[in-house]
């Protein structure tokens, strides 16, 4: 498995021979309008892209995404956060991390947030105003999901017809108590999935929601038990 790690986001940005295009690969060939209909579902209209590239520079997110146009060329980014944005310095770095995503990307990004209570869900839809009360120099306005917005996905059939959704339940669900049956029907969609058109997609998921429940102890023990494993690749000779 593919880890996908937090990259400091206050380091300095990629040099020229480490560009974006060059440390990343393609997700979701043969479906790249995967995650707009997800978050249709959601009641979030996102443009359709021709195209979806795993980024490996995280910027400080969980999973970015180029969502490109076709040809290749614009897009915009849309980048994951798991942590919910629990305290003032979480919440304070996003505006400097999606700055620093622009000035590397020259694509607009789309942050979500996925949120493990309703509380914090609120909190961290903002927006976040940096600047004084008569003029803010910058607005922050994240997507923010939680049990309040995102549906249960409790059936491994319902699961496998829309992925993403159901690894958004299971991260967002994963403190409630039908939190293993969310976790439960997600891993089994995961492993069939895993012969499927989906099969790139299945690491990525497994990963985002690993760390998406690190912080449950009861989910992530769930969660380590039932998630897909890598498959070994066979050896040639």
């Amino acid at each position: 498995m593919e880890a996908l790690h937090r990259d400091d986001p206050t380091g300095p940005l990629p040099s020229p021979t480490h560009s974006p295009q060059h440390s990343a690969r393609p997700l979701c060939s043969d479906d790249p309008a995967l995650l707009v209909r997800t978050f249709r579902t959601l009641g979030v209209q996102l443009p359709v892209p021709a195209g979806v590239r795993l980024l490996r520079r995280g910027g400080g997110f969980d999973l970015l995404l180029r969502m490109e146009r076709p040809g290749g060329e614009g897009g915009y980014l849309l980048a994951l956060d798991t942590t919910g944005g629990n305290g003032p310095d979480r919440q304070g770095s996003w505006g400097h991390q999606l700055t620093r995503l622009y000035a590397v990307h020259r694509l607009p990004p789309v942050l979500v947030a996925l949120c493990r209570d309703t509380a914090t869900a609120r909190r961290a839809a903002g927006p976040l105003r940096i600047g004084t009360p008569e003029w803010a120099a910058l607005t922050v306005r994240r997507l923010a999901l939680g049990p309040h917005n995102v549906p249960l996905v409790l059936d491994p059939v319902a699961a496998g017809r829309d992925l993403p959704l159901a690894a958004f339940a299971a991260i967002t669900h994963s403190r409630q108590p039908h939190g293993g049956a969310v976790l439960s029907a997600l891993a089994a969609a995961l492993k069939t999935a895993a012969d499927g058109r989906y099969a790139d997609l299945v690491p990525v998921l497994t990963e985002l929601v690993a760390t998406g429940v690190a912080e449950e102890p009861r989910a992530a023990r769930i969660w380590h038990g039932l998630a897909p494993r890598p498959r070994r690749r066979p050896r040639t000779t």
